[in-house]
């Protein structure tokens, strides 16, 4: 995240550049883009997603809850049900709301035993102390995620800082060099 404060510091001290050189608001403005791009983001709920809710299905979270009381935590907020052969916790939010992910292909292939190990298991991630599931360390994760995105060629937003780039940088730069 201090790439991401240095990004925003270093588009200021271009911008009271600027009156000197105007060129450089230009630089200024690619610098608060990728801040932008790069900065931590609290999480949300996929678009089409549907979650169950304690109120629209007690008995699931019932049976969360009796196995969040027997792995020594705390249970899910929300259950969302997904297309994947997968499944996952994560926390979104200001609130840090607590959200399974359960991918209905495995949920349908499994036996009553593995679903059971299967939210025990989910359940763990919330329990274990998993560093990677902490706020600062999983919003540092995803800006390295972003920034492998911005420099990785052939990604619509490597792209899309190329013409940026070119555009408002490049060339105005060699025009000033004539």
């Amino acid at each position: 995240h201090l790439v991401t404060v240095a990004l925003v510091a270093t588009a200021a001290w271009l911008f009271v550049e600027a009156i000197r050189l105007p060129v450089l608001g230009l630089l200024g403005l690619v610098c608060l883009a990728l801040a932008y791009a790069v900065r931590p983001r609290l999480g949300r709920l996929p678009k089409k997603a549907d979650p169950l809710t304690r109120d629209s299905h007690p008995r699931t979270f019932e049976l969360l809850d009796r196995l969040g009381q027997d792995v020594g935590g705390a249970s899910f907020d929300l259950v969302v049900l997904t297309r994947e052969a997968n499944a996952g916790t994560s926390r979104i939010g200001l609130r840090r709301t607590r959200v399974l992910y359960l991918g209905v292909p495995l949920w349908i292939g499994m036996e009553w035993d593995e679903r059971t190990g299967l939210l025990g298991h989910e359940l763990g991630h919330q329990v274990n102390g998993d560093v990677r599931r902490g706020f600062f360390l999983a919003t540092s994760i995803q800006a390295l995620r972003r920034w492998i995105d911005i420099l990785t060629p052939r990604s619509r937003l490597h792209s899309f800082l190329q013409v940026v780039v070119r555009n408002f940088v490049r060339y105005p730069l060699g025009w000033l060099a004539r």
